[in-house]
């Protein structure tokens, strides 16, 4: 078959645009790669939100693939499937079924979630004390000392030990932090919530929904600019960037300056007929703090109480009044008017709960952020596995440890040469490694080779190891 150059065809410069992270970079490389024999006049277009302004921009503002980015992700795939590859077939072959798996994030989060399991079964007394608005906890050991104290309580002195005045502000949505708002305010998985972004991203209406950066770029400035001023005044815009460097990714926030009621009433005339009451409900939650990051401050009045009810004291820290208006004009604070003063209780509960909360989506991925474990385009995948595995179930937003979880991490804790590879250390470790291999600071075959000789050889004979040094020359 004559080639495309034999046929003297004129081929045009070639434009890859996949999502801007360090897998999209891989899949612009494989592309590449596969256009070669027609063309070597490949470039990168990146833009972080399906809008015409960002296409255009990307178009104008061409790049060539980024090496680091995709020696990053080589590293990442291959770790994955060496780490995750090995030690699940152990596992399978000790436990004797075929369809369990481990890995280099799911393996320390499910370790996580089966120690949370465990100190969790034991139970303390909690007595709840309603007085005016507020609940105040109570929570005993002794459990005998805890229904003593709930039959004997009613009422509560409050003494102000402190006012002060606090100055509150809001940031924009990153992965995480969306994820774990969509967990609580709307009680939406992280598998749904990931899915409910990709059709707003993809339908232009948020931008890129997959990052761990809060910078806001000048584009999304003047969109807040636009809907502060319109809507509440220009004095309560206060625009702020949370810039660490230009070429980080942005933040999560919409591309226009349309609220969810607005974007209800464009649905037909934008063609957007798919969009139903979860995505307005997501979209809300976007639109809403990323305008109040763009607002100016909230100062309310703090107020620490000295709280006591028969013997037992504690003290609480209490919003109780509004000084100034800022970002609360569209994201609400709560604040309680109440003072110091002897109060007849309104209502008492007595409960016995978990001597530690049991983990919820939301505490599982704000502990995946903090401690490094992951990215935020494994987040919801991470949790998924451990639910499809049946190693983890999910009782009313609970994530609670299965027998079966908990004979799985045994298996490959028994197993030190495995589990090194698998707990939260290795895989921050990892993950700050692939970090440098992107900033070109590591040799990306260097790190792969020490991998190979840690987890594949000790495993397989030496005579089916494989030659590092025929890894992909392109890179």
């Amino acid at each position: 078959m004559e080639s495309i150059r034999e046929l003297d065809v004129e081929v045009q410069e070639v434009i890859v645009a996949t999502d801007p992270d360090t897998e999209g970079e891989k899949i612009a490389f494989d592309l590449y790669l596969n256009s070669r024999p027609y063309n070597m006049d490949v470039k990168r277009a990146e833009f972080h939100e399906i809008t015409k302004r960002a296409f255009l921009e990307a178009i104008h503002n061409l790049r060539d693939i980024d090496r680091g980015r995709v020696k990053a992700q080589f590293v990442r795939r291959i770790a994955d499937r060496w780490i995750g590859f090995t030690i699940s077939q152990y596992v399978q072959k000790v436990l004797k079924k075929h369809w369990l798996s481990a890995g280099r994030v799911q393996t320390p989060v499910l370790e996580w979630i089966v120690n949370r399991t465990r100190e969790a079964r034991q139970k303390v007394a909690l007595v709840r004390l309603m007085v005016e608005d507020v609940v105040f906890e109570f929570k005993f050991e002794d459990v005998e000392k805890g229904k003593q104290f709930f039959q004997k309580v009613q009422e509560v002195q409050l003494k102000t030990l402190k006012k002060e005045e606090e100055a509150l502000f809001e940031k924009p949505f990153s992965t995480d932090q969306m994820l774990k708002a969509a967990a609580q305010k709307l009680k939406f998985s992280p598998q749904k919530t990931m899915q409910l972004a990709q059709e707003l991203f993809e339908s232009g209406l948020i931008t890129y929904h997959r990052t761990d950066s809060i910078r806001v770029s000048q584009v999304g400035v003047s969109i807040a600019k636009e809907y502060i001023t319109e809507n509440f005044g220009e004095e309560y815009f206060k625009p702020r960037t949370f810039s660490t460097s230009e070429g980080a990714h942005e933040c999560i926030r919409p591309t226009k300056p349309s609220d969810v009621d607005e974007l209800r009433s464009m649905i037909y005339t934008l063609n957007l007929s798919h969009i139903t009451q979860d995505h307005l409900s997501l979209y809300d939650l976007i639109f809403r703090q990323f305008m109040a990051s763009q607002m100016r401050e909230t100062v309310v009045e703090k107020t620490t109480f000295e709280v006591k009810a028969l013997e037992e004291t504690k003290q609480e820290e209490l919003f109780t009044k509004i000084l100034e208006d800022g970002f609360n004009l569209i994201l609400p604070i709560k604040t309680h008017n109440i003072d110091e003063g002897q109060y007849k209780l309104k209502d008492k509960k007595f409960s016995l709960v978990p001597k530690v909360p049991y983990y919820t989506y939301a505490t599982v991925i704000q502990e995946m952020k903090e401690k490094g474990i992951g990215r935020p385009s494994t987040y919801a995948i991470t949790i998924e596995k451990l639910l499809e595995r049946k190693y983890v179930i999910d009782r009313n937003g609970y994530l609670i440890a299965t027998k079966l979880g908990e004979m799985v991490l045994e298996v490959i804790k028994q197993k030190e040469d495995f589990y090194r590879f698998v707990n939260e250390n290795y895989t921050k470790e990892l993950e700050e490694i692939m970090d440098k291999v992107e900033e070109g600071k590591e040799a990306y075959l260097q790190v792969l080779e020490k991998l190979f000789e840690d987890v594949i050889l000790p495993n397989f004979n030496k005579q089916n190891s494989y030659n590092l040094n025929k890894t992909n020359k392109e890179v």
